[in-house]
């Protein structure tokens, strides 16, 4: 692409970004006017409408995006909303659960262990990257019927991303988004397979008097119901690019102590997901998840500090 079209390109892309910002201001303002409620709650709806619009359009970065929800709060001026309770939810345990999940995600990613992973991956696929993508999905709905879907998410991040390091995020965005998002929701979809998917299952459970295995007849279908409609519908909205073959090479990253121990870490943190969440309980420990999860970071990071990579 000449500079010329490269610029022309960038220029239609911040025209479409300021279009769709100026749209869905527009589009609230009159939502505010028109909405007979009260006060607070038509803010609410129209702040509601204002960031989604915003998110679907992408006019601006997410997270500049996710940023203007508290801002946008302040500055409406909720009654009894205060910097403290609108900022509250950026440091809940979930997010952290994340930052953990993160920190070891770019641990194997820098000790290219991602890539070995992928590569196992992408061999039982025949290298092909549509078959690889559903063998991830499967893993993730499967893995996410023992451990929570946030947990599930985390841990096979390094995975995702091992599959999507030989394509281009700017010009695969679409595609980038499908896998993404079909991970995410993955894990949310397998978590409702088993009885210990997840929490609310338990408690819904309880309510009906439902055993683990009368959940698994009506679950299970659920997932198998559930899983192809997720993935049809991810592709006629984003219209991924999947039809291809794509070569991840780890033959030629050898195993060194920092990989050794990186892996370790991932082994012992997975296991603690599995494993570790009722026993932590059990001790009065809350979120579990994010404890192993921050354990991890603090682990990586002495790998990382240790060995000066």
């Amino acid at each position: 692409m000449s500079p010329e079209a490269a610029s022309d390109g960038g220029v239609v892309s911040a025209r479409r970004a300021v279009l769709s910002f100026l749209v869905a201001l527009a589009l609230s303002l009159a939502l505010y006017a028109w909405l007979p409620y009260e006060a607070s709650v038509t803010k609410g709806l129209c702040l509601l409408v204002f960031i989604g619009a915003l998110w679907l359009t992408e006019a601006i970065p997410l997270p500049v995006t996710a940023l203007l929800v508290p801002v946008g709060a302040l500055a409406l001026g909720f009654p009894g909303l205060t910097t403290v309770k609108v900022l509250a939810p950026f440091a809940d345990p979930i997010v952290f659960l994340f930052l953990g999940g993160f920190a070891l995600a770019s641990a194997l990613r820098a000790q290219q262990l991602d890539r070995k992973m992928a590569g196992f991956l992408l061999t039982l696929s025949g290298g092909h990257l549509g078959r690889a993508v559903w063998l991830l999905f499967a893993v993730t709905a499967v893995l996410s019927m023992g451990i929570s879907n946030t947990a599930t998410a985390a841990m096979v991040l390094p995975l995702t991303l091992g599959i999507l390091g030989p394509l281009d995020p700017q010009r695969e965005r679409r595609t980038f988004a499908f896998v993404l998002l079909g991970v995410a929701y993955s894990a949310s979809i397998g978590g409702m397979g088993t009885l210990v998917g997840s929490p609310p299952n338990a408690i819904a459970a309880r309510a009906a008097g439902i055993d683990f295995a009368q959940w698994l007849w009506i679950g299970l279908p659920l997932v198998l119901v559930l899983m192809p409609l997720m993935v049809f519908t991810l592709r006629l909205v984003l219209r991924p690019h999947l039809d291809r073959r794509i070569a991840i090479t780890a033959t030629d990253v050898p195993w060194s102590w920092p990989r050794v121990l990186t892996l370790g870490v991932f082994l012992l943190t997975a296991l603690g997901w599995t494993f570790g969440a009722e026993p932590l309980k059990t001790l009065g420990i809350q979120s579990p998840d994010t404890v192993f999860a921050l354990a991890a970071a603090v682990a990586v990071v002495g790998v990382v500090s240790e060995n000066g990579k």
